[in-house]
Order: structure tokens, then C-alpha cells, then sequence
């Protein structure tokens, strides 16, 4: 049976952890990557085609922003297969007290590549055969396999090697497959979930870094992630990263992943230039946090879409003063 959300069943042992026992934890190493701990499940999506092309805007947050008179940056982007109308979100030059930053410029691979991420995932999968993927998040130390297994809990409390592991792994969403628009992966955060969370720190494993996006400094900065599947590496753009309760469905593997987008970018703290249609993939990332108190229906997303063939994308970032707050 389908597990909704599979961090629920962890709140029970929710609490900060002693960082020489996560050292010891972290202890298993392979040559593949130091950053490595236990290990776990998998299932590998695969690119999907839409006939119909439907654009959003990020809606009220960036009409808000556009009328205050402040200039507005209209990123437009045109993939090289398909030219239909571009409708993209809006960036303020100046919104609150962030200013408008090309942090980074990435073009997509037009034929897949080796070494990275890719390499690391086929070695780990001759150690777990459920190995599916590997994540690398630029400016912290998640770079992990992605692993998936029968049901969402199943590697709850295992590590890569099926044994007992308190820090877990990062797994993908039992019903991910070759075909989802949503790519929705769960990593533990047992560390780092207060309402002003730290950045940078080594005890802070498997997702526990991931609330560094939190901050508008570190978004600019780290505006892409790097997943690697079977089809080979692969940029991912943020287009947002928010706080949410459990009423938001952002888990769905068959999403409309335009209006999902859309509701994602009206609650992220920070607006990207970076738009999303219905052709496109989505990379959803998921953690447990304690920012608006101890409810334990509280999670921190970070949400991607995959940086299209042939596509020169130039990622702003400015704050986004009128987010939509978590309802708790």
C-alpha cells in the first residue's frame, strides 16, 4: 500500500543527532565518491514528449512585483525543437532587498555524456542493483545515489547496503518511473531544520544541507542541480524552493507539471528565471524541517526542471516578498 508522503513515519525520531555518531554512521566508503554513506533502491525516469505546449507565469507574486513599477526582466528562451509561444516568469531587477544576479550559464549536453554522476551511478549499481540515479547539488555535500524501493519506506531506516542506517539514503518515490513528469526524490534531515538553518556543515548528510536554499545568497549561487540517470548527466534548473504543509500535492508522478509549477513558484521565497511547459521534466527534492515550529507536517522542496536540448539558459534570482506562507 501507498505510502502519501513517506516522511511522516519519521517524525517519531525526530531529533538532533550527535555529529561523531553520524562520523561513524558515514564510515562506509567506496572509491565512487567520498561523500558517500549507506546504500539503497531504484527505478530510472526517462524523457517524455507532449504534443500540446502550455507556459505559465508565476502568477500573483510576480504581478505584484511588475506593478510596483520596479523594471522587469522577461527572460525568453526558445528550445531548438520547438518554437511555439513563450510565456516565461518575471524577474524584477530589485525585489525587497535582493538584487537580480546572473549566477550561472548552462547549456545542455546535446548527446549524452560519461564520468560524473553518471560513472558514480553504474558503479553503485554492481554494489545495489537498485541504484536508479545519482544527485549532486553544487555547494553542498549532497552527492549521493538515488536508490529506489518497493514501497516509500522501505529504505526509511536502511542504508546502501540494506542494513539498518539512521541517516538513510536518498530514495525516489515508489511510483517514479521511466515515463513520470515528476521525479520526486526523499532524503533525511535530521540536523538542519530550524528556521535559520546553517550552511555548509559536514554533519549535516543526505539532505540536511538542502535548506541552504533557504537563503537567496546561496540560490543565486547554486541555481542548477546535477542528476545523472541512465540516459547520462543532466543539468536541472530551480525554478523554486519553498516551506509547504502537507495540503499541497507537490508528490504526483503524472503531474500537469505546468500547474504544479505554478503553484510551486507562488510559494518560493525566491523568484527564478526559469520557466516551465508542459513537454518539460520536473525534479522534485523533499525534506523534513522545524521552521514554523514542531508540527510535524512540515516540509522544505526544492523543485528543478530539466535544462532542454540545446538550450542556453542564464539564471536570475530575486527575493519574492509575497510568497505563499505554509498554513500551520
Amino acid at each position: 500500500m501507498r505510502m502519501a508522503n513517506p516522511i511522516p513515519a519519521l517524525e517519531k525520531r525526530f531529533i538532533p543527532f550527535a555529529s561523531g555518531f553520524l562520523a561513524v554512521l558515514m564510515g562506509l566508503t567506496m572509491s565512487a565518491s567520498p561523500a558517500f554513506a549507506a546504500g539503497d533502491e531504484s527505478s530510472a525516469p526517462q524523457e517524455d514528449s507532449s504534443q500540446s505546449e502550455e507556459w505559465i507565469e508565476s502568477g500573483q507574486t510576480r504581478k505584484k512585483v511588475s506593478s510596483s513599477g520596479e523594471p522587469v526582466l522577461n527572460v525568453r528562451i526558445v528550445d531548438d525543437e520547438d518554437s511555439g509561444e513563450v510565456a516565461s516568469a518575471k524577474v524584477g531587477a530589485k525585489s525587497g532587498s535582493g538584487s537580480t544576479k546572473a549566477a550561472l550559464k548552462i547549456s545542455a549536453p546535446t548527446k549524452l555524456k560519461s564520468g560524473g554522476g553518471y560513472d558514480s551511478m553504474l558503479e553503485w549499481k554492481k554494489k545495489n542493483s537498485d541504484v536508479m540515479g545519482w544527485l549532486t547539488v553544487p555547494g553542498t555535500n549532497i552527492d549521493y545515489a538515488v536508490v529506489q524501493g518497493p514501497t516509500n519506506d522501505y529504505y526509511l531506516e536502511k542504508g546502501y547496503d540494506k542494513q539498518y542506517s539512521y541517516n538513510g539514503v536518498i530514495w525516489a518515490d515508489q511510483d517514479v518511473t521511466a515515463s513520470s513528469k515528476n521525479t520526486i526524490l526523499y532524503g533525511h534531515n535530521w540536523t538542519n531544520y530550524s528556521a535559520t538553518p546553517r550552511i555548509g556543515n559536514p554533519s549535516d548528510v543526505m539532505f540536511g544541507q538542502l535548506t541552504s536554499y533557504h537563503y537567496l545568497d546561496f540560490a543565486k549561487e547554486h541555481p542548477v542541480i546535477e542528476y545523472a540517470d541512465k540516459n547520462g548527466n543532466a543539468n536541472w534548473a530551480i525554478f523554486a524552493a519553498f516551506y509547504t504543509d502537507l495540503h499541497f500535492d507537490y508528490i504526483k508522478t503524472d503531474a500537469n507539471v505546468v500547474s504544479l509549477a505554478k503553484e510551486a513558484m507562488s510559494r518560493s521565497m525566491h523568484n527564478f528565471s526559469v520557466d516551465v511547459k508542459s513537454s518539460d521534466k520536473i525534479l522534485t527534492l523533499s525534506t523534513c524541517t522545524r521552521a514554523y515550529g514542531k508540527r510535524a507536517d512540515q516540509r522544505f522542496v526544492v523543485m528543478a526542471r530539466k535544462v532542454r536540448k540545446g538550450e542556453k539558459l542564464t539564471v536570475n534570482a530575486t527575493e519574492n516578498v509575497n510568497f505563499k506562507k505554509p498554513q500551520f
